[in-house]
């Protein structure tokens, strides 16, 4: 099911490309690999900094794994891991996209290049509420894990 997600994701941001004046074409638009760099580099830290970046890494197991004998300290530190995240890329959307418009405000010599130039710094809060979109299932998921397994409906975990 959480394929079903990411293929709604894409097949949104598709529909809203091809929905505005230029069609499919315009698609390019929204490739920006330095911005989904960045974003990145600030998210991956702050989890290793936090002592959650194993727990995030094992959140993707905890919700999308079949096997089900998980403990319940793997599944909040888990939940913990991605609501972090979660947190981050929002503060980390914000605060690229807030520091880029400074820059591009303070060095405003050419009026015509404010539009691309916003354009590029507004693509880092896009991938960042991207991510976030996306981590909202898995997020979902392992809390649903932890009622399940409070109240009783998950095998113990074997001897």
């Amino acid at each position: 099911m959480y394929v079903l997600a990411l293929i709604a994701v894409f097949a949104s941001v598709f529909l809203m490309t091809g929905m505005m004046a230029g069609g499919m074409g315009n698609f390019i638009i929204f490739v920006d690999f330095p911005s989904l760099i960045l974003v990145l580099i600030i998210l991956i830290p702050v989890l290793a900094s936090s002592g959650l970046l194993r727990d995030f890494n094992n959140a993707f197991s905890v919700a999308l794994g079949k096997k089900k004998n998980k403990t319940l300290l793997e599944m909040k530190r888990a939940r913990e891991a991605v609501e972090l995240a979660r947190k981050t890329l929002v503060a980390t959307g914000v605060f690229t996209f807030l520091f880029a418009l400074v820059v591009i405000l303070r060095t405003l010599d050419n009026p015509e290049a404010l539009g691309p130039n916003v354009a590029v710094a507004l693509l880092t809060f896009i991938y960042a509420e991207i991510l976030n979109i996306l981590l909202l299932p898995i997020s979902s998921k392992i809390k649903v894990k932890e009622l399940e397994y409070l109240h009783g409906e998950l095998p113990e975990k074997d001897a």
